[in-house]
């Protein structure tokens, strides 16, 4: 037993989050430590676990609603306290955004290694559909983040910013490749293929298969192909 004199209980509450132990309070103060289990609070959350967080967040917003819930639910359903999840996260927005980074650094790997002389779609198609999650659950993840992105405008201007760097890889190739169309025309293009790219996922989310989800994309792409445009009989 650790006797302690003199604390607070808001400073034990501190200190003992920190040790993953809480005090035991006796006639107001703090006279003893007990251990009990709480889950690691050191260091930042790592990929897989930045998904569990998400995966979490996902199913208490398409349950209980965006506006209608807090940091604390989220803290409940995975173990971490709101300070950490605050401090990893910053925003519940942030926690839909956090797999963008990465989407934005494939799709520039992509990108790198078609040459500049390739036609502008197939280059993009290409870079887009490599943007996309590798594995079940992530893609999974990213079609259920796109349905409820759409569904919250606070969300969807959340996304909006948060693809500026996406989005700039494509205003960069389609400038190369029509170098003499205004900029307005090329970040057209780009804003096309990410809306077509997160609607699409989005549209996907009760696909069962991953395969099928990113099918749905590449079907959703196809039709920014300008020969598949002016061939239409529709048009």
């Amino acid at each position: 037993m650790v006797k302690i004199v003199h604390a607070s209980e808001t400073t034990w509450y501190r200190w003992a989050s920190d040790v993953g132990r809480l005090p035991v309070l006796r006639s107001g103060s703090v006279t003893s430590l007990e251990h009990i289990s709480v889950p690691p609070r050191t260091g930042r959350p790592s990929a897989v676990r930045a998904a569990d967080v998400l995966e979490a967040a996902l199913a208490i917003w398409t349950t209980e609603g965006y506006h209608q819930t807090g940091w604390r639910e989220i803290s409940d359903a995975t173990g971490l306290s709101i300070r950490t999840l605050i401090r990893h996260f910053h925003t519940r927005a942030d926690v839909l955004m956090h797999g963008v980074p990465e989407s934005t650094a494939r799709f520039r790997n992509a990108l790198a290694a078609i040459p500049e002389s390739a036609p502008l779609h197939g280059a993009l198609r290409v870079g887009v559909m490599d943007s996309l999650p590798h594995d079940p659950l992530h893609m999974s993840l990213a079609a259920r983040s796109s349905r409820l992105v759409d569904s919250v405008p606070e969300l969807s201007a959340a996304a909006h910013r948060a693809y500026v760097p996406w989005r700039e890889l494509i205003v960069s190739r389609a400038s190369a490749c029509m170098p003499d169309a205004p900029g307005a025309v090329h970040q057209a293009i780009a804003s096309a293929y990410q809306t077509a790219t997160l609607t699409a996922l989005a549209e996907s989310e009760l696909k069962v298969s991953e395969g099928a989800q990113r099918a749905s994309v590449e079907v959703a792409l196809s039709w920014l192909d300008p020969n598949r445009l002016s061939s239409s009989s529709d048009c």
